[in-house]
């Protein structure tokens, strides 16, 4: 619309296939191909299955801007305390940090549901916020033969999924404030 394009990459692949190294391989190849038909800027959006350090190190490498649904709260995080008299940074689950986020903002959105109600639209109050930065601990990177270190930004959004109080939240290397 109004002009822009939005980029759709599609290419299956197989496991068994005989050039087939591993998924963030492909993952990967499809980055850089989009990359080089639009470039790196913008932010790139992905899906939970998208929640992988490996591909994380990847996008941070090629100063790619990222927001990704989150899948794995059980990891930890080190979080730095935000008081005038901070102790020491702590390493806690990611689970933890979301649970105890405060969600200053909210927002109506009217939504179809798809099922025997026949698409009825209806309005949710979504509660969000954010949480940051939050450091991923030191992993090897296998790729560049370095250990590092990934300082992420946590946004916390509840009153989308069905289930009362719960929450979603999403990964990004974008400063949030």
């Amino acid at each position: 619309g109004q002009g822009r394009q939005l980029p759709l990459y599609t290419a299956p692949y197989s496991a068994q296939a005989p050039d087939y190294d591993s998924e963030n391989a492909e993952v990967v190849k499809a980055v850089e191909t989009v990359a080089a038909a639009v470039g790196t800027k913008g932010v790139w959006v992905a899906d939970k299955h998208f929640d992988n350090r490996w591909i994380f190190n990847e996008l941070e490498a090629r100063h790619m801007r990222f927001l990704v649904a989150g899948m794995h709260e059980k990891r930890t995080v080190l979080t730095t305390p935000t008081s005038n008299h901070p102790p020491a940074p702590s390493v806690e689950p990611l689970a933890r940090v979301i649970a105890r986020a405060t969600l200053p903002y909210q927002m109506r959105l009217k939504r179809r549901h798809s099922g025997p109600a026949g698409g009825k639209p209806v309005t949710l109050l979504l509660r969000y916020g954010a949480v940051g930065p939050v450091e991923l601990p030191e992993a090897y990177d296998s790729v560049r033969k370095r250990r590092s270190t990934l300082s992420l930004w946590v946004i916390i959004v509840e009153g989308f999924r069905s289930e009362p109080g719960a929450r979603s939240f999403f990964l990004t290397n974008i400063p949030v404030s």
